[in-house]
């Protein structure tokens, strides 16, 4: 009797708790920005719209993508996308990122990344076109 009013208890208990936000992810994606016909967008369906009505091309392929947990298990949070590394740190509205090819760094700035909208970092060159990081937190 003791043990089922203590259940009930903790069971009151836990649902009175507040709601705590569920896990932030951060998702990276290396897209190719091209006038190429063959370029697919799969893979950037949730993002294309918005790609198409800020960029000058018409065609979007994705080359890579990663999803990170938010916060940062590390202070410093390393990913490889491609022939690029991103090194990223800092809280999501003051998010510091380095972008290198090989050794050599290609960008370094800070960004502030809003839940769902995405954020483009671009300008690199690609094969057929121009490559742009998109970076979206859900």
């Amino acid at each position: 009797m003791t043990a089922r009013i203590f259940m009930v208890a903790l069971l009151v208990g836990f649902l009175a708790m507040p709601c705590f936000a569920a896990e932030e992810q951060l998702s990276i994606r290396l897209v190719e920005a091209t006038s190429d016909e063959k370029a697919d967008a799969e893979g950037l369906k949730d993002i294309v719209a918005i790609l198409k009505k800020n960029l000058a091309y018409s065609n979007y392929r994705l080359l890579a993508s990663c999803t990170i947990a938010l916060p940062f298990a590390d202070e410093i949070e390393t990913r490889v996308l491609g022939d690029y590394t991103v090194k990223l740190s800092g809280p999501r509205d003051n998010l510091s990122v380095s972008i290198f090819r090989g050794n050599k760094r290609a960008l370094k700035t800070t960004i502030s990344l809003q839940v769902d909208k995405p954020f483009m970092l671009g300008g690199l060159p690609g094969q057929t076109g121009k490559l742009i990081l998109v970076f979206l937190v859900n």
